[in-house]
Formats: C-alpha cells, structure tokens, sequence
C-alpha cells in the first residue's frame, strides 16, 4: 500500500467506568495516513469527564478489509460531592475544614481531581469537591467558632453512574454553657448574686445577676474564670471558679 493512501478510521469514546449501555459519546470518522504517527488532543469533554492527556497513536500498514480501525479515547466520569453545613441553630458555617481521606482511619488523604487537594474550605455553609468513584471518609480538621468540634469520619460513598451531583448535609452543634447559682448547703437556687465571667488574663466577658444563665459564645477547649462580685444577706463570696469547655458535646 502506497503510504500516502488514506485508511478510514472510526474514533469512539467510551466511559470505562460504567456498565450503562446507554451513555452514548461522541464518536467521528477521519481519514488517515498509513504507516504514520499520530497525536490525539482531546479539547474539550462532557461535564463530569476528565479531559484525558494527549494520546499517541500509530495508524500501521495494514491491507486487509477486515482489520480493526477503531481507534478508542476512553474517557474516566466523577462526581461532584456537595457538601453543605449549617448549626444547630441553622446558622450558615464560613470556617468550619473537613478533609477527604479513602481509608477508615483516616490516613490517606484523597484529593479533588480538579482542586489538587484534599482539604475542603467551608465558605457560606457550602463546599465542593470533585471526586472518582469509590468510597471515601469525610472528617472535620477545624471546628467553626462557637461550635463543638464533630471527630466522627462520615462515610461517602461515590458511584458516577447513579449520580453526577451528591449532596450531603451535615450539622454543627453550637456550644451551650448554663451556670446556675445554688445555696452549696441546700441546692437551692440563689437570687441577686452578681457574677462575672471572666477569660484567662482577667478581663471581663460578661455581667449578671440572674440565678441561672446560658452563655453560646464560648470557645471549646479554652477555660473560663466564674467570679462572684456580690451576695444576698447571708451568703459569703466564694473563690473564683474555673471551667473548661469540652471540645465536643456530651453524648
């Protein structure tokens, strides 16, 4: 065969991921030359494809009718997952990180396709990340302001097939500390105490004089100073207290 005759070759992309008879991409027709060397650069692809790399191809000398002339450009799907947090209070979350890791233990980061990275920034309650199929681990790396600290791994688990978009939904809880003021001989409560929560280095956060107060403005893990400024007829002042706030809820 002379080298500058044309063979006809059929071009087909495939999704090698799925089973689905049904996914029907784009395929074309092209004329090229035998005993020659090509390179295939795919430019674009349908949403939720990854653009594959520059692929390298060898049209050889073949004679014979029958030979194969199909030429295939597999193409790999993913899934958008679309995480969206809110407190327990429904408050949007801005600075809430989670991190993606493929093992239960949660040692091996899984990345973003797109992103090149494993961790997910939380910005106005939501955050996206594209992911290949499997099963993946979700868990918090940093807790937002004012909220407990959540260690469970969430499993994910991602299939392109069923879904291009997967939401999950995921709840902070907002840290409440009640501070009661009771009698230490009877349990009863005490009226008209004046107190003062105070932070480490002295300075005062807040004022009161009710026998019982919630506060939702803490920090887990930092420690507070309860200081009691004045008492009814018939109390003493007692020392100050300190307490620490957990760094997640109570069971």
């Amino acid at each position: 065969m002379d080298p500058n005759d044309y063979l006809v070759y059929e071009i087909e992309t495939e999704q090698i991921d799925s089973d689905n008879d049904d996914d029907e991409l784009p395929s074309l027709t092209v004329e090229l030359i035998a005993d020659t060397d090509y390179s295939i650069h795919v430019k674009s692809v349908p949403e939720f494809y990854i653009l594959p790399d520059t692929i390298e191809v060898y049209v050889p000398d073949i004679q014979s009718d029958d030979a194969d002339k199909c030429i295939d450009i597999e193409l790999i799907s993913f899934s958008a997952l679309s995480i969206e947090v809110a407190g327990s209070d429904n408050q949007v979350i801005n600075e809430a990180e989670y991190r993606i890791f493929t093992d239960q233990q949660c040692t091996v980061p899984a990345v973003d396709i797109e992103e090149n990275d494993s961790i997910v920034h939380i910005v106005n309650g939501k955050a996206e990340v594209n992911l290949l199929a499997g099963t993946y681990y979700l868990k918090q790396t940093k807790t937002a302001e004012h909220y407990y600290e959540d260690d469970t791994a969430k499993e994910i688990v991602i299939d392109p097939s069923e879904e291009n978009v997967k939401i999950i939904h995921l709840k902070l809880t907002r840290i409440s500390f009640v501070i009661n003021s009771k009698s230490a001989d009877s349990d009863r409560s005490v009226q008209d105490a004046e107190m003062q929560l105070l932070d480490e280095n002295g300075n005062i956060l807040h004022e009161w004089s009710n026998n019982s107060i919630m506060f939702n403005d803490l920090l887990a893990g930092e420690s507070y100073i309860i200081h009691v400024t004045g008492t009814p007829a018939g109390f003493f002042n007692p020392q100050d207290q300190t307490i620490t706030v957990p760094h997640r809820a109570s069971s």
